[in-house]
């Protein structure tokens, strides 16, 4: 029996791309790779990922709020980027910068399961499973490093997300709470 890793390196298309995302939220270490050097990858995530966030908040946002949650949802990924990058730093130039925002922004394409209620949280729970996969991958740290990495930077990103989202940011996009 042949056991399929995933896909391969080929010229790209929506349907090379989904199943690359998919493999990706699935932890599978040779589509990471594969991932992480595809220049469509970065495209076709960013995209997934806009549209996944914006549509999260359909239900409780108007349309203001879901084009800033989509664009946020791009911002936070560059960011939590560039924190994982900047920590893992380390590694002396043996990874580059996009090969982590490429696995990132192709794994955003589980933030469409946000759009059912109380799956957000396990969604997020699997995001930082997915990011600690990755950056072992891209940078060859140990599980304890590449978890202290991504807890490191997502605790970053979420004291920027709770001042940009509390006080007088929320009544902007029409969130409740604010």
């Amino acid at each position: 029996m042949i056991q399929d890793d995933g896909p391969t390196p080929g010229p790209g298309g929506l349907h090379y791309y989904a199943r690359l995302a998919i493999e990706t939220v699935r932890l599978n270490r040779s589509a990471m790779a594969v991932a992480s050097g595809d220049r469509g990858a970065l495209v076709f995530g960013l995209v997934a990922t806009a549209l996944g966030n914006g549509f999260s908040v359909l239900f409780y946002s108007g349309w203001r709020g879901i084009a800033l949650f989509a664009c946020f949802s791009v911002a936070t990924i560059v960011f939590f980027s560039a924190f994982v990058h900047l920590f893992a730093g380390y590694t002396k130039g043996k990874a580059e910068f996009l090969g982590i925002m490429r696995i990132v922004a192709l794994s955003g394409i589980i933030d469409w399961l946000a759009v059912i209620p109380f799956a957000a949280l396990l969604v997020t729970l699997w995001s930082v499973v997915i990011a600690v996969v990755g950056v072992q991958e891209v940078y060859g740290l140990s599980r304890g490093r590449a978890v202290l990495c991504v807890i490191i930077s997502a605790c970053a990103l979420w004291i920027i997300t709770v001042a940009l989202f509390s006080g007088p940011f929320a009544q902007w996009y029409e969130m409740p709470g604010g």
